[in-house]
């Protein structure tokens, strides 16, 4: 945490700031003390922590990240009942790809969704960028296209059946902004509304179908960008 925080030149107050945007009452003083080992994490908090962190360096983190160095076993537990494990082994259980199963975040009712805390909202938009095969998107790109996308990213989403975060992670790839605003920025150019709004579309749909078959071919979570095939 330390390192990446460093590498990004903030501080621990950039990182309260980005916790409290997400929802989250994290103060400056209990992340310096996780920062230095002293504060004990719940699962929860590991699983956001890297959403969070993600947000105030403007880059992707992953759980994984947060296990890089040069030692050779995690410690878990209280410090008096701590057992050692084996950091490669949990590095893999981190970052693996996950199952394909039947059932996904969209197959979820509107009811559970709208029951979420802010930790499972965050974890949940977090698992649905990986599994459409976005987890490699810039996080900076994403949060702009977030920005600018407006019910017609949510209509299109449920035509395709996929989360919105993959038809919003999509028009970021493709043109740095949401497929509202492309579509608002391409009225004025003498093609007809109705066209361009077919054509904008049609480019999203091909996107995210590259990139879930993508990741069914590969297994792969997101994070090797040297052989994803689609570029930002």
């Amino acid at each position: 945490m330390r390192w990446l925080r460093l590498d990004a030149g903030i501080d621990h107050e950039e990182i309260a700031a980005a916790a409290r945007g997400l929802g989250f009452d994290w103060t400056v003083s209990w992340l310096a003390s996780v920062e230095r080992g002293s504060k004990p994490l719940s699962a929860e908090q590991l699983l956001v922590l890297p959403v969070v962190l993600g947000t105030a360096c403007k880059h992707r983190v992953a759980v994984a990240d947060l296990l890089v160095g040069d030692e050779a076993q995690v410690l878990v537990g209280p410090a008096k009942e701590q057992a050692a494990v084996d950091a490669v082994k949990v590095r893999d259980s981190a970052s693996g790809a996950p199952m394909r199963r039947a059932f996904g975040a969209t197959s979820m009712p509107a009811e559970a969704v709208a029951q979420e805390s802010p930790v499972e909202k965050a974890r949940r938009r977090q698992r649905d960028i990986i599994t459409s095969g976005f987890g490699w998107v810039d996080s900076r790109l994403l949060a702009v296209a977030e920005a600018g996308a407006t019910a017609a990213e949510e209509r299109l989403a449920r035509k395709l059946g996929v989360p919105v975060v993959a038809v919003v992670a999509a028009a970021a790839t493709l043109w740095g902004r949401s497929l509202s605003e492309q579509t608002e920025a391409e009225r004025g150019n003498g093609e007809p509304v109705t066209h361009v709004k077919k054509r904008l579309t049609g480019e999203v749909t091909v996107r995210v179908s590259e990139a879930a078959q993508w990741a069914r071919e590969t297994g792969a979570d997101g994070t090797d960008l040297d052989r994803m095939p689609i570029g930002v």
